[in-house]
């Protein structure tokens, strides 16, 4: 399973990758902003993005995916520090394949991404 990551957090972007390769799956890219999002999701064709809700930039993660998924079928798996009301529901209106909260349960993470991975092979 090819993965785009999409965490501003440098030291969290870089844990995840270490993550994602250990369990055997391809890094598609890493990305710290929603505009840089939409650009490696362009160039680098994912199976899945993982992608943090709160970004820096000028759009944040639920923005970013909802320009993503108008030109690509990438299922998203959304994560969020904050876990709002306001978030949540914008979040849910685009079909996310999972919503977690920070800090991240890998155990689940990785059921996610094995049972998406299942399902695409």
């Amino acid at each position: 399973m090819r993965v785009l990551i999409v965490e501003d957090e440098v030291i969290s972007s870089m844990y995840l990758e270490d993550r994602l390769r250990f369990w055997g799956h391809e890094v598609a890219g890493l990305a710290a902003t929603g505009e840089e999002a939409i650009e490696c999701a362009a160039q680098n064709n994912p199976d899945i993005i993982l992608m943090d809700i709160s970004l820096a930039g000028k759009i944040n993660g639920i923005e970013a995916y909802s320009e993503i998924r108008k030109k690509w079928p990438i299922p998203v798996i959304f994560m969020t520090g904050y876990d709002t009301v306001q978030f949540r529901s914008q979040a849910e209106a685009l079909q996310p394949s999972a919503y977690m909260i920070k800090p991240l349960n890998l155990a689940e993470l990785k059921r996610i991404i094995d049972l998406m991975s299942a399902g695409a092979g």
